[in-house]
Protein backbone atom coordinates (compact mmCIF):
# COMPACT_ATOMS: atom_id res chain seq x y z
CA UNK A 1 0.00 0.00 0.00
CA UNK A 2 1.99 3.24 -1.21
CA UNK A 3 1.91 6.16 1.95
CA UNK A 4 -1.54 8.73 0.83
CA UNK A 5 1.06 11.43 2.68
CA UNK A 6 3.44 10.53 -0.13
CA UNK A 7 0.83 9.82 -3.04
CA UNK A 8 -1.10 12.94 -2.51
CA UNK A 9 1.84 15.20 -1.14
CA UNK A 10 1.48 17.75 -4.22
CA UNK A 11 -2.27 18.43 -3.33
CA UNK A 12 -1.84 18.89 0.49
CA UNK A 13 1.18 21.43 0.25
CA UNK A 14 -0.96 23.26 -2.30
CA UNK A 15 -3.52 23.86 0.22
CA UNK A 16 -2.11 23.35 3.70
CA UNK A 17 0.28 24.77 6.15
CA UNK A 18 3.43 22.50 5.51
CA UNK A 19 3.76 21.95 9.24
CA UNK A 20 0.30 20.52 9.65
CA UNK A 21 0.88 18.05 7.45
CA UNK A 22 3.29 16.04 9.63
CA UNK A 23 0.26 16.27 12.69
CA UNK A 24 -2.28 15.11 10.19
CA UNK A 25 -0.27 12.37 9.52
CA UNK A 26 -0.04 11.42 13.46
CA UNK A 27 -3.95 11.56 13.63
CA UNK A 28 -4.46 8.62 11.34
CA UNK A 29 -2.09 6.68 13.24
CA UNK A 30 -3.36 7.12 16.43
CA UNK A 31 -3.69 3.73 18.23
CA UNK A 32 -7.00 3.73 19.35
CA UNK A 33 -7.76 3.84 15.66
CA UNK A 34 -9.19 0.11 14.90
CA UNK A 35 -11.44 1.11 11.51
CA UNK A 36 -11.02 4.53 11.49
CA UNK A 37 -7.40 4.33 10.94
CA UNK A 38 -5.24 4.86 7.64
CA UNK A 39 -6.37 1.63 6.22
CA UNK A 40 -10.21 3.41 5.95
CA UNK A 41 -8.27 6.43 4.54
CA UNK A 42 -6.57 4.63 2.05
CA UNK A 43 -9.78 2.72 0.63
CA UNK A 44 -11.64 6.04 0.43
CA UNK A 45 -8.64 7.75 -1.55
CA UNK A 46 -9.47 4.71 -3.98
CA UNK A 47 -12.76 4.99 -4.29
CA UNK A 48 -12.26 8.60 -4.79
CA UNK A 49 -9.44 7.57 -7.73
CA UNK A 50 -12.29 5.77 -9.97
CA UNK A 51 -14.97 8.84 -9.74
CA UNK A 52 -12.26 11.50 -10.84
CA UNK A 53 -13.40 11.01 -14.59
CA UNK A 54 -17.26 12.28 -12.80
CA UNK A 55 -15.91 15.44 -11.28
CA UNK A 56 -14.29 18.46 -12.33
CA UNK A 57 -10.15 18.92 -11.20
CA UNK A 58 -10.68 21.33 -8.87
CA UNK A 59 -13.56 19.25 -7.57
CA UNK A 60 -11.32 16.78 -7.39
CA UNK A 61 -8.68 18.77 -4.83
CA UNK A 62 -11.98 19.25 -2.70
CA UNK A 63 -12.34 15.36 -2.38
CA UNK A 64 -8.72 14.82 -1.57
CA UNK A 65 -8.86 17.23 1.22
CA UNK A 66 -12.00 16.13 2.25
CA UNK A 67 -10.73 12.61 2.68
CA UNK A 68 -7.65 13.33 4.73
CA UNK A 69 -9.90 15.47 6.80
CA UNK A 70 -12.91 13.89 7.24
CA UNK A 71 -11.57 11.63 10.59
CA UNK A 72 -8.52 13.57 10.94
CA UNK A 73 -10.24 13.39 14.70
CA UNK A 74 -11.43 10.58 15.99
CA UNK A 75 -12.34 10.04 19.26
CA UNK A 76 -14.67 7.00 20.23
CA UNK A 77 -15.05 8.16 23.47
CA UNK A 78 -16.58 11.64 21.96
CA UNK A 79 -17.76 10.91 19.33
CA UNK A 80 -20.55 13.01 18.58
CA UNK A 81 -17.99 15.73 18.24
CA UNK A 82 -15.60 14.12 15.64
CA UNK A 83 -16.81 15.95 12.36
CA UNK A 84 -16.87 19.16 13.90
CA UNK A 85 -13.36 18.88 15.82
CA UNK A 86 -12.13 17.77 12.17
CA UNK A 87 -13.82 20.58 10.38
CA UNK A 88 -12.07 22.94 12.81
CA UNK A 89 -9.01 21.28 12.01
CA UNK A 90 -9.40 21.39 7.74
CA UNK A 91 -10.02 25.37 8.05
CA UNK A 92 -7.06 26.01 10.73
CA UNK A 93 -5.16 24.13 8.45
CA UNK A 94 -5.62 25.96 5.23
CA UNK A 95 -3.01 28.08 3.95
CA UNK A 96 -5.18 30.86 2.56
CA UNK A 97 -8.87 31.81 2.20
CA UNK A 98 -9.70 29.40 -1.04
CA UNK A 99 -13.58 29.93 0.05
CA UNK A 100 -14.57 27.08 -3.08
CA UNK A 101 -12.24 24.57 -1.73
CA UNK A 102 -13.29 25.29 2.11
CA UNK A 103 -16.65 25.35 1.60
CA UNK A 104 -17.04 22.24 -0.38
CA UNK A 105 -14.95 20.52 2.14
CA UNK A 106 -16.65 21.44 4.89
CA UNK A 107 -20.05 20.28 3.45
CA UNK A 108 -18.37 17.22 3.01
CA UNK A 109 -17.05 16.74 5.58
CA UNK A 110 -20.73 17.61 7.53
CA UNK A 111 -22.38 15.23 5.55
CA UNK A 112 -20.75 11.97 7.02
CA UNK A 113 -22.76 13.15 10.05
CA UNK A 114 -26.03 11.61 8.40
CA UNK A 115 -27.85 8.43 6.76
CA UNK A 116 -28.97 10.32 3.77
CA UNK A 117 -27.37 10.55 0.45
CA UNK A 118 -26.44 14.15 -0.36
CA UNK A 119 -28.21 16.37 -2.98
CA UNK A 120 -25.30 18.27 -4.54
CA UNK A 121 -23.14 15.93 -6.72
CA UNK A 122 -19.71 16.43 -5.03
CA UNK A 123 -21.04 16.02 -1.85
CA UNK A 124 -22.51 12.93 -3.18
CA UNK A 125 -19.31 11.45 -4.44
CA UNK A 126 -17.31 11.95 -0.80
CA UNK A 127 -20.78 10.41 0.90
CA UNK A 128 -20.60 7.65 -1.46
CA UNK A 129 -16.54 6.59 -1.15
CA UNK A 130 -16.72 7.13 2.92
CA UNK A 131 -19.65 4.98 2.36
CA UNK A 132 -18.50 2.41 -0.40
CA UNK A 133 -17.71 -0.24 2.29
CA UNK A 134 -21.07 -1.49 2.39
CA UNK A 135 -20.92 -2.79 -1.17
CA UNK A 136 -18.01 -5.25 -0.08
CA UNK A 137 -20.36 -7.75 1.12
CA UNK A 138 -21.37 -9.67 4.19
CA UNK A 139 -17.92 -10.70 5.12
CA UNK A 140 -16.42 -7.43 4.82
CA UNK A 141 -18.77 -5.39 6.93
CA UNK A 142 -18.24 -8.07 9.51
CA UNK A 143 -15.13 -7.45 9.82
CA UNK A 144 -15.58 -3.63 9.81
CA UNK A 145 -17.88 -4.20 13.00
CA UNK A 146 -15.49 -6.38 14.64
CA UNK A 147 -12.83 -3.23 14.24
CA UNK A 148 -15.32 -0.47 15.15
CA UNK A 149 -16.31 -2.36 18.26
CA UNK A 150 -12.71 -2.73 19.19
CA UNK A 151 -12.63 1.16 18.85
CA UNK A 152 -15.91 1.20 21.48
CA UNK A 153 -14.97 -1.50 23.83
CA UNK A 154 -15.27 0.92 26.08
CA UNK A 155 -18.75 1.08 25.98
CA UNK A 156 -20.95 -1.67 27.70
CA UNK A 157 -22.15 -4.34 25.35
CA UNK A 158 -26.00 -3.45 26.07
CA UNK A 159 -25.50 0.11 25.16
CA UNK A 160 -23.19 -0.69 22.31
CA UNK A 161 -25.82 -2.73 20.99
CA UNK A 162 -28.65 -0.67 20.68
CA UNK A 163 -26.40 1.93 19.83
CA UNK A 164 -25.14 0.15 16.54
CA UNK A 165 -28.50 -1.58 15.44
CA UNK A 166 -29.93 1.62 15.47
CA UNK A 167 -26.96 2.87 13.02
CA UNK A 168 -27.27 -0.04 10.93
CA UNK A 169 -30.91 0.30 10.64
CA UNK A 170 -30.83 3.71 9.50
CA UNK A 171 -28.43 2.53 6.37
CA UNK A 172 -31.65 0.63 4.96
CA UNK A 173 -32.50 1.90 1.59
CA UNK A 174 -29.27 3.65 1.41
CA UNK A 175 -27.81 1.39 -1.04
CA UNK A 176 -29.27 -1.58 -2.82
CA UNK A 177 -31.03 -4.81 -1.75
CA UNK A 178 -27.95 -7.03 -1.78
CA UNK A 179 -26.30 -4.42 0.73
CA UNK A 180 -29.69 -4.07 2.39
CA UNK A 181 -29.60 -8.04 2.84
CA UNK A 182 -26.31 -7.98 4.22
CA UNK A 183 -26.82 -5.11 6.74
CA UNK A 184 -30.04 -7.14 8.11
CA UNK A 185 -27.87 -10.32 8.52
CA UNK A 186 -25.06 -7.93 10.50
CA UNK A 187 -27.92 -6.38 12.60
CA UNK A 188 -28.80 -10.23 13.58
CA UNK A 189 -25.10 -10.76 14.33
CA UNK A 190 -25.08 -7.79 16.58
CA UNK A 191 -28.13 -8.74 18.19
CA UNK A 192 -26.91 -12.33 19.31
CA UNK A 193 -23.35 -11.54 19.88
CA UNK A 194 -23.02 -8.03 22.10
Amino acid sequence: MINPFKEYKAVLEKYLHKETIPHLEAAWHEPWRAYHGINHLHKVLEHLKGQSVRVHPHDYDALILAAFFHDCYYNPRDHKNNEDESIKRFVASLKESNWGVRNAVVEMIEATKHRKLPYRHITRVFWEADNAGFYNGYDAILEYETLIRKEFRHVPKKLYKKGRIDFLKSNIGLFDAQVDKNINKLIEYVNANY
